[in-house]
């Protein structure tokens, strides 16, 4: 596990670190973080939460359509619709 600090700009592996170099590194104490040392970081760095993504549900559905798969489906089906080969669009008449 990596982790960059404000103060550094190369990540810090602490893989390889002892964990009293580790607490060092994240100013922080085998007990944990003081309050006010939480409520700092809160502050500064921000609650530690990932935001949602909300994807637009007319996108979700057309990608669905969007690779080799359909598109030999898509050509497939209008291939069959070109040549009149009504019967596998599921109707019993044929346009002639």
């Amino acid at each position: 596990m990596s982790l960059s600090t404000n103060n550094q700009t190369e990540p810090i592996d602490f893989r390889s670190l002892s964990i009293e170099d580790s607490l060092t590194k994240l100013s922080a104490s085998p007990t944990g973080l003081s309050v006010e040392d939480a409520s700092n970081r809160l502050e500064t760095y921000g609650y530690n939460e990932i935001t949602e993504k909300k994807d637009n549900p007319l996108v979700k559905f057309l990608t669905y359509f969007w690779g080799p798969i359909p598109w030999m489906i898509e050509a497939a089906a209008i291939l069959l619709a070109v040549i009149g080969h009504w019967e596998d669009f599921g109707t019993r008449r044929s346009l002639k």
